[in-house]
């Protein structure tokens, strides 16, 4: 195989080089081809030529050795050619290139790029576009050099769209999302056909203000979008679909830059005015109505140059077709796209059977079938109509097919489209357009020859539009005014006056820019609506700012400002130039060259890169040693100033150091209470190969940001790791810790009291001192919900002899309050409001907000019992709103229940409800069960307050199931059985939870059971009359209380015995007044005395 053949046959042009060879022509003779040599060979088809034409001229640069050999002086010579093109030019960007390569392997990374630039290269060749060069993550493509094929914007805007659907292909191969982002811009550039430097005999370049335009919008793309300039949009308005204008700052511009998100192209295309063209669209008139009246049509070829207007004329002809009731189809060819010979005749079928590209294939065989079915097409033409509707053949059309031979399947595709043909237009007058026949392969064109033919014996009008020079048909066209069938319409250039009258149509402009304009179009209508359409204020001049490649830029650039752009992309997108000049070490620099060129721009605050991908290309300049030094350096400059970018730094470059950095900053966050910011910072250390003892501190940071976010089971896991990094008796010792705090917001109780055991021999032979604090606190804390009362007040007070013996203020503060919390469950509310006043002065002392915060909700429980309900009210909510600050989730949803209790108690039941709810929400998101019961309780009463006593009910049964569940009795048990009682309509129901309850008070709780317990039952029993049962409850609430008795008590007690009084006839009104009042005054409102019958006692009347 020679050469030449090669290279046909790598163009898919092999069929031509019987014609080169008989010609006398190798690949020494090619490049000196012109267009009309190539037709004068026999190449008919203006498409093949010019793609020919254009791979021919790459062919035409000197030998590289040979000019290698010359002389340097050699490089002016005059035979560089060079000249002003008007192109289009693409960048294609690839999304998240830096993530990419950070992601990947050196060689997977080879991968996707080697896949990417085939991919996209493959589109911008076969679309008529060149390759101008790859930069890193960027194909870029122009259009209209070296050979220009008319509509070269248009093809770059398609090729645009086709590599947008490559990359989803691209993605599916390497299994992850691969994306682009696509500018383009058209304008006039100086094409050089040599390059620069060693390879000015490799290279071609581009030179001008359109490469940078549309590099720069392909950096303002976001991904899977294309930005074109405004440029494109005039010239392409009628055909494409865009998003609303954008106006953009773009570097190197004084005012900003008016872009367009381009979308694609219109199904159907915008009318613009046609001028010029009565006498044609007279003709076109009279072609439809002939046709409709005889039943037989005809074939008119519209012949012109370029931009005379030959699509618009079909335009207007199409929607003259539609007002005479004909269906209208089009088959367009052109000289790029899927490489289909019949794919503008198949889109042609598709549309007559109402399909659209890409139809499914269940919808494509219905059509079929219904077509068959009414004997328009054989069981055989049924195969090709399946082919030409893009289905695919079931298995017996597939056997029927391949038994075929080639001139059979050749005449049964022609019969499929006859049978079609004749059947759609007998049922509706036909216009078909096929326009640009000039990109038509000859074995296309019997296809339009059968079109030709059936419009003589069918209604249908064919419309086809052809170049001057791109005549490819062996057809006679007679003149447009004859009475022939087939007639050939050639357009002709605007008068002068019809240019004005277009001019004054398209745009409204200055007269003197019109009649310039005008002068300059010479008649051609699309010449002129583009000088208007591209015309600016300026009297329609175009920007004339030239700027390059940022690495074009960045080569010219000086040494100084070479390093000192490096640096600066080591600080990020935005610096402080006296930070880039320190780790530059360059003591005096002046950055007004930078700045001149538009690489950066001052802010109020330092500098600023123009543009992100400026930072990145030169960020990809640096060599690993340079990077790793100059990171190194910048985390020297933030040592004393910002710990956290210190770290980060020291982690780019790689620094040993690190990792104990990250574990400063991490530790610091969590004390600020900045979970999320300690969870990132701590994952950021174990990502720097920490040693095995940073990597444990790390791990423990971690799970405790963990447990603070709710996340208790990874939290323990992550604890258990750094157990496994332990190295001294203190790290596993605070590992264990960690682990049983975990375990008891999980209500673990038995494996967290397993843990602690472990933990405290650990810390006793160690002498741990601080430790030993916090295990008997949490030891103390467990203690609580089970009921031990003596057992939690004896560990919390072992807990505060150490914390006072290791001077620990926060664990002091911690000891004592859950010695609070004994206090209270022993039912001894004076002295754990005492002991919590202590706790909290402690916190006040030394800042202590999360201990506060998690014991501002005992204080205000306390001041409950002391009827300080008010304030008690705002206490609890003001330590809600600390917790949810603080991101506390157990305080929270305590203080949140306390304020529920509250609230109902003084019939604010709305209130009440969405502290509950938002409680109830709260434990659910971090797991912690053993508050829903309470919670629910609570719901129950407001529910009952509210005379919603099924509901009521329901809930309190549902709050006592879970509880059981949980294993609560001791902790809530009589409270929530008190709660059932209450809300119960049956007697025999009643009298057993009350038992039941008392039974479990017998043998010991928690002191709040016994408080709301008798308050509750009390009620229950006033509510059904057994007196005797009430005054028993009463009773016994006083010799509970007798050791320290409450105001709250003390108003229950009262309250129940004045209404048994009243109810028994032993007092009269004045006794309930009293009760009233001192509810009132204790904001008790939910506690005034009521009755709704005999027997019962009421609210007198004026004391409300």
């Amino acid at each position: 195989m020679t050469e030449l053949e090669s290279l046909l046959d790598e163009l898919g042009f092999h069929q031509y080089y019987c014609l080169f060879e008989d010609n006398d022509i190798d690949l020494t003779l090619v490049a000196d081809l012109s267009l009309d040599e190539l037709k004068e060979i026999g190449i008919a088809s203006l498409g093949h030529r010019k793609k020919l034409y254009a791979r021919f001229q790459t062919l035409a640069a000197p030998d590289p050795v040979t000019d290698q050999d010359a002389s340097a002086n050699d490089t002016a010579d005059a035979g560089i050619e060079a000249e002003r093109r008007n192109v289009t030019t693409v960048f294609a960007d690839l999304n998240d290139y830096t993530a990419l390569s950070r992601d990947l392997d050196t060689e997977d990374m080879h991968d996707v790029l080697s896949c990417f630039y085939e991919s996209l290269n493959e589109i911008v060749v076969r679309m008529g576009g060149t390759i101008d060069g790859h930069r890193g993550d960027c194909v870029i493509a122009v259009f209209g050099a070296p050979v220009s094929y008319g509509n070269d914007t248009e093809r770059a805007l398609r090729a645009a769209s086709e590599m947008h659907r490559a990359m989803d292909e691209i993605s599916h191969r390497f299994g992850r999302e691969l994306t682009i982002h696509v500018g383009a811009a058209v304008g006039n550039v100086l094409f050089s056909r040599r390059g620069y430097g060693h390879r000015k005999d490799v290279d071609f370049t581009l030179t001008g203000d359109t490469v940078n335009l549309a590099s720069r919008l392909a950096d303002r793309a976001d991904r899977r979008e294309t930005l074109i300039d405004h440029l494109i949009y005039r010239s392409l308005s009628h055909k494409i679909v865009c998003d609303t204008p954008l106006s953009l700052e773009v570097k190197g511009y004084d005012v900003p830059i008016l872009a367009h998100r381009y979308i694609g192209f219109r199904e159907t295309t915008e009318v613009k005015p046609l001028v010029g063209r009565d006498r044609e669209m007279a003709v076109m008139r009279g072609a439809l109505s002939g046709c409709a009246e005889r039943g037989t049509g005809e074939t008119i070829y519209v012949r012109g140059d370029a931009g005379l207007g030959k699509t618009h004329l079909l335009q207007a002809t199409r929607f003259a077709a539609d007002e005479a009731g004909f269906e209208t189809h089009t088959a367009q060819f052109l000289d790029f796209g899927s490489g289909n010979t019949h794919d503008p005749i198949e889109k042609l079928v598709k549309s007559m059977c109402g399909l659209r590209d890409r139809a499914r294939q269940s919808a494509i065989m219905v059509t079929v079938s219904k077509l068959v079915e009414a004997e328009v097409l054989t069981q055989v033409t049924a195969i090709f109509a399946v082919q030409m509707l893009g289905g695919k053949l079931d298995r017996d059309m597939s056997l029927m097919l391949s038994a075929m031979s080639d001139d059979a399947r050749t005449e049964n595709y022609r019969e499929t489209l006859r049978q079609l043909l004749r059947h759609f237009s007998a049922h509706r007058p036909q216009l078909i357009l096929v326009e640009d026949i000039h990109w038509a392969d000859p074995d296309a064109l019997p296809m339009v020859d059968l079109l030709i033919e059936e419009s003589k014996i069918n209604p249908i009008l064919l419309l086809i539009t052809s170049r001057m020079e791109g005549m490819v048909m062996e057809v006679t066209l007679a003149p447009i005014d004859s009475s022939a069938r087939v007639r050939c319409m050639t357009l002709e250039a605007l008068t002068e006056s019809e240019a004005l009258a277009l001019a004054q149509k398209t745009l409204r402009v200055t007269e003197e820019l019109i009649e310039e304009c005008v002068q300059k179009a010479q008649g051609n209508p699309l010449f002129l609506v583009q000088m208007l359409a591209h015309a600016t204020d300026s009297n329609g001049r175009l920007p004339s700012s030239i700027q390059s490649l940022i690495q074009a830029r960045f080569d010219r650039l000086a040494l100084i400002d070479k390093k000192i752009l490096q640096a600066a992309a080591i600080f990020g997108q935005r610096f402080a130039m006296a930070a880039v000049t320190r780790i530059a070490d360059i003591s005096v620099y002046d950055e007004k060259p930078l700045v001149e060129a538009a690489l950066i721009k001052p802010t109020d605050d330092g500098y600023l890169f123009a543009h992100a991908l400026i930072r990145e290309a030169i960020l990809q300049t640096i060599l690993r040693n340079d990077f790793r030094a100059l990171h190194k350096a910048a985390a020297r400059w933030y040592a004393t100033q910002d710990r956290r970018l210190y770290a980060q730094h020291l982690a780019a470059a790689m620094d040993p150091e690190a990792a104990e950095a990250f574990l400063e900053v991490a530790q610091d966050a969590r004390e600020r209470f900045q979970r999320e910011e300690a969870l990132r910072l701590a994952d950021a250390g174990l990502s720097c190969a920490p040693d095995i003892q940073a990597k444990g501190a790390l791990l423990r940071v971690k799970a405790d940001a963990l447990r603070d976010a709710g996340q208790n089971d990874a939290s323990i896991e992550c604890f258990r790791s750094a157990r496994d990094c332990a190295q001294t008796p203190l790290e596993i010792c605070q590992s264990e810790i960690g682990i049983a705090s975990a375990m008891r917001i999980l209500d673990r109780i038995d494996d967290a009291y397993s843990v602690l055991d472990h933990a405290q021999d650990i810390a006793e032979k160690a002498g741990l001192i601080a430790e030993l604090s916090t295990i008997h606190y949490l030891r103390g804390s467990l203690h609580f919900p089970r009921g031990d009362l003596e057992g939690c007040e004896a560990e919390h007070t072992t807990s505060l002899s150490y914390a006072r013996r290791a001077d620990l203020p926060r664990r002091q503060a911690l000891a004592l309050s859950g010695l609070g919390d004994a206090a209270y469950a022993q039912g001894r509310m004076f002295s754990a409001h005492e002991v919590i006043e202590k706790c909290l002065a402690l916190c006040h002392e030394h800042d202590l907000a999360d201990v506060e915060s998690a014991n501002l909700f005992m204080l205000a429980t306390a001041k409950i019992y002391m009827n300080e309900t008010e304030t008690a009210l705002d206490y609890a909510l003001r330590s809600a709103d600390l917790a949810a600050q603080l991101g506390m989730h157990r305080p929270e949803i305590v203080s949140r229940l306390t304020a529920g209790w509250i609230l109902t108690s003084m019939a604010r039941f709305e209130d009440a409800r969405f502290e509950i709810q938002s409680g109830l929400d709260l434990a659910t998101k971090i797991g912690a069960l053993r508050f829903e019961p309470f919670l629910e309780e609570t719901n129950a009463r407001i529910a009952f307050y509210e005379g919603k006593g099924t509901e009521a009910a329901a809930i309190a049964e549902n709050a006592l199931r879970k509880l059981r569940d949980l294993g609560a009795e001791t902790f809530i048990g009589p409270w929530v059985m008190s709660t059932v009682g209450l809300t119960t309509p049956d007697a025999t129901r009643r009298k057993t939870v009350l038992a039941e309850a008392e039974a479990l008070l017998a043998k010991g709780c928690v002191g709040h059971n016994y408080f709301r317990f008798y308050r509750n039952a009390m009620q229950a029993s006033l509510n059904a009359g057994e007196h005797d049962e009430a005054a028993r409850f009463a009773d016994a609430l006083e010799a509970y209380a007798n050791e320290e008795p409450t105001p709250w008590s003390d108003f229950h007690i009262a309250r129940t015995r004045a209404m048994l009084d009243v109810a028994c006839g032993r007092a009269d009104g004045e006794t309930l007044k009293e009760i009233t009042r001192r509810a009132v005054d204790a904001a008790l409102f939910n506690s005034v005395p009521a009755i709704t019958g005999p027997g019962s006692v009421s609210v007198p009347s004026d004391i409300m």
